[in-house]
């Protein structure tokens, strides 16, 4: 349960409205009355979290048999203080460590599900690992500072996967990707984004070789259908103007002017 509020400030309300002189009866037993829901909260994200992490038990230490690891330590992690936990940071942890910082091979489990299974180097997520969430998104790859960096697959949910370089948590560098759908790109990205030289293809069999900035084609790019037909011009998204060359499908290549994706021939 996540109020919304920092849970230190929260707490400190509850004890300040129940121990007062200044309060008076009733908001004594409000403030008690809050006090018992701020410690259910607590125990729920306990609850939880224990929960996700006794379900990844036998593939934890499947995975720590497969390393052969020693020497592990169990540490459960409420937030920023063992009593005021927060419901999205509940963690528990399995694997080596160094002192209080998690470090060499481990097992985190999140209260929401999310599982990740890698290295730790002083106490984050680094170099290489698997994380998997609840609704079967999956990624394997490097990690730094407890973020996605490097060269990663990613398999979302829905069917598509990526391969490819990440920064940040967000695809950047070179990477490819596939959809169900029959899509397919490769090439630059930024931010996320399908950004620089890429090449795009359709379920329809169209083509689109050329630039992109923000996952719209922008740029100077050549779309081939498959007819045979070929645009070459200056795209912004779908449209292409400009100077450029139209091939029809005879094979005849002719030079022109596109606005709006209509080309007008060049007077001989």
């Amino acid at each position: 349960m996540y109020l919304g509020i920092d849970m230190t400030i929260y707490f400190h309300i509850c004890m300040i409205g129940f121990v007062s002189p200044m309060t008076n009866f009733f908001i004594k037993i409000l403030s008690l009355m809050l006090f018992c829901i701020f410690f259910h909260s607590v125990a729920d994200s306990k609850e939880k979290c224990l929960k996700y992490f006794n379900k990844y038990k036998e593939k934890s230490q499947i995975y720590f048999h497969r390393e052969g690891l020693s020497n592990l330590v169990y540490l459960e992690f409420s937030g920023l203080h063992e009593f005021l936990p927060e419901y999205e940071n509940c963690i528990a942890y399995l694997g080596e460590v160094e002192g209080d910082i998690r470090t060499g091979k481990g097992v985190m489990v999140w209260a929401s599900g999310v599982y990740y299974e890698g290295d730790f180097r002083n106490d984050r997520r680094n170099d290489s690992g698997i994380m998997i969430w609840p609704n079967g998104q999956h990624y394997e790859g490097n990690f730094q500072e407890d973020k996605r960096h490097g060269y990663g697959i990613l398999k979302f949910s829905h069917g598509a996967i990526y391969k490819g370089m990440w920064k940040n948590e967000r695809r950047h560098g070179y990477g490819e990707e596939a959809w169900l759908d029959g899509f397919s790109y490769k090439g630059g990205w930024k931010n996320g984004e399908r950004s620089g030289k890429g090449i795009a293809i359709w379920s329809n069999g169209e083509r689109y070789e050329g630039n992109w900035k923000n996952n719209n084609q922008k740029g100077y790019g050549i779309l081939t259908k498959s007819t045979g037909e070929i645009t070459e011009g200056i795209w912004d998204g779908i449209f292409v103007n400009g100077k450029g060359f139209y091939t029809g499908i005879n094979g005849k290549r002719v030079e022109g002017i596109w606005e709006n994706s209509t080309f007008q021939p060049l007077s001989n």
